[in-house]
């Protein structure tokens, strides 16, 4: 009667832990895909105005941003010490802040920045930003930028917003500051309990 009551206790208690771990996992899975995000035409709307640049200056920059994706679009890395050599001063400092938390993520140094970068083309999501309508803003050699863009993955996208700080070195732009941060945000508690947001993370998956 002692063992048949211990195994039916540990049984009972085998089962409360696969539930609580298939709860975690759903809610887990739910706040991946079921991130809410700005509308595109409410974003869009955040790129009208173009920022205090000049027209000379804002078209440098607008190369120099242009430059810089494509490099994320080719994701070559035989061309990641030109591509650096072009976007970055060799022995300037220079901050890049990912859209993790945690010391992996904030980057300081050409170096490091270099490793940084390279993970992102072997490794990250296909990220495109607007380079051409970004806000502009700039003073003497110095100039702020800040865009918006996607990360696209195998089976699905996220919103990001890409802003930068450059500076005029030897008659060209080059980069001082950037940050990559994630535009969208995780569903309020409520929604992990709507079975909606179940069926839209089943849509999610099977796309």
């Amino acid at each position: 009667m002692t063992q048949s009551l211990t195994w039916n206790r540990a049984a009972i208690g085998i089962v409360a832990v696969l539930v609580a771990g298939a709860s975690f996992s759903a809610g887990f899975i739910a706040c991946l895909h079921a991130k809410t995000s700005t509308p595109a035409t409410a974003r869009a709307a955040q790129l009208q105005l173009p920022g205090d640049a000049s027209a000379a200056v804002r078209s440098e920059i607008v190369a120099t941003l242009q430059s810089f994706q494509d490099g994320y679009v080719r994701r070559d890395v035989s061309t990641l010490d030109t591509f650096m050599s072009r976007h970055f001063s060799k022995d300037g400092e220079v901050v890049l802040l990912g859209t993790e938390c945690g010391a992996s993520e904030w980057i300081r140094g050409v170096p490091a920045a270099k490793h940084f970068i390279q993970n992102d083309w072997q490794n990250w999501g296909d990220f495109r930003f607007d380079a051409e309508h970004a806000v502009i803003n700039s003073t003497g050699n110095v100039a702020w930028v800040a865009s918006l863009g996607s990360v696209r993955f195998n089976t699905s996208s996220r919103p990001v917003r890409f802003t930068a700080v450059l500076a005029q070195e030897d008659n060209r732009w080059i980069f001082r500051h950037l940050q990559f941060d994630w535009d969208d945000r995780d569903p309020r508690p409520e929604a992990l309990l709507h079975p909606g947001t179940y069926l839209h993370v089943a849509r999610s998956l099977m796309q």
